[in-house]
């Protein structure tokens, strides 16, 4: 009962946000949002993806309009995109509900934002949606971190390997510093 769905990365040397990846329930949707998912991350005129982030807790809106950074938002929209799409992304925040749940490790290293939304005249996302979401958000984290680990187990292990098999002390300092870069 979703009118769309994005997985958001936030590239911290790069101070930008980037859909990892996006469903969206009809062609509409994605276009009021596709100029919008890939954008500066600027936690002062920041979308629901900043404030999720900034806050360090899940964000449910029920309604932009009642939304303490709605304001902020509708600028931005403006300043950064063409007429066009600045209106059509604002009707669209102004139609539809939102989940954005920051997904942190266990360490509480942030990874990105699940972000969820229903538009009107469907019903208003609930307090019950939000847990689904935070469930979800949990396991995106336990298993990208579980991801990473593998990569890395991976690397050392093919390190491990290539060093191990050589018999010549100065092979193997070479082949060490090979793996190590």
């Amino acid at each position: 009962g979703v009118t769309g769905c994005a997985f958001q990365v936030v590239d911290w040397e790069r101070g930008q946000i980037r859909p990892a990846a996006a469903w969206f329930a009809d062609e509409e949707t994605r276009e009021a949002l596709d100029a919008v998912l890939t954008r500066p991350y600027d936690p002062d005129r920041g979308g629901v993806t900043e404030a999720a982030i900034e806050s360090g807790r899940p964000l449910l809106i029920d309604s932009v309009e009642d939304w303490a950074g709605a304001e902020r938002l509708r600028r931005r929209l403006y300043d950064q995109l063409t007429p066009d799409a600045a209106a059509r992304a604002w009707a669209w925040y102004e139609g539809s509900s939102y989940i954005s749940c920051p997904v942190r490790t266990a360490e509480g290293r942030t990874l990105g934002v699940l972000a969820i939304s229903r538009a009107h005249p469907r019903p208003a996302l609930t307090t019950e949606d939000l847990r689904v979401v935070e469930v979800f958000a949990d396991l995106a984290a336990l298993a990208l971190e579980r991801a990473r680990q593998a990569r890395e187990q991976e690397v050392l292990n093919r390190a491990s390997g290539a060093v191990s098999r050589l018999l010549e002390p100065e092979a193997v300092y070479r082949a060490t510093v090979e793996q190590a870069l």
